[in-house]
């Protein structure tokens, strides 16, 4: 059996740009890094009517010794919210990934 960690959105279905994409992973990253719990960071391009904010829920230390994020990433596009929930974990080189089974 699986454990479901994180609903992920698939980027590219909000936009195209290449550019936007590598920006909204970093997003993610310093979010996670820097925010304190309930805290967002909020991303935007307003040209492609798209704006995402991520924020820390809860975070925890891994069975393993790590420390782990709860977060909710929310993506706004034309006005229409989605809601992407998950748990991420720092890895050994100190960038925060979705653990997979």
């Amino acid at each position: 059996m699986k454990e479901l960690v994180a609903v992920l959105p698939d980027l590219q279905t909000f936009t195209s740009d290449e550019n936007d994409i590598l920006a909204i992973q970093k997003q993610f990253q310093n979010a996670l890094e820097t925010n304190q719990i309930g805290e967002t960071n909020v991303w935007d391009n307003f040209n492609q009517q798209l704006v995402i904010g991520v924020t820390p829920v809860q975070s925890f230390k891994h069975p393993d010794g790590g420390i782990c994020r709860q977060y909710l990433q929310v993506l706004a596009k034309e006005g229409l919210p989605y809601e992407f929930p998950g748990i991420a974990c720092r890895n050994g080189r100190g960038r925060w990934t979705v653990p997979r089974r």
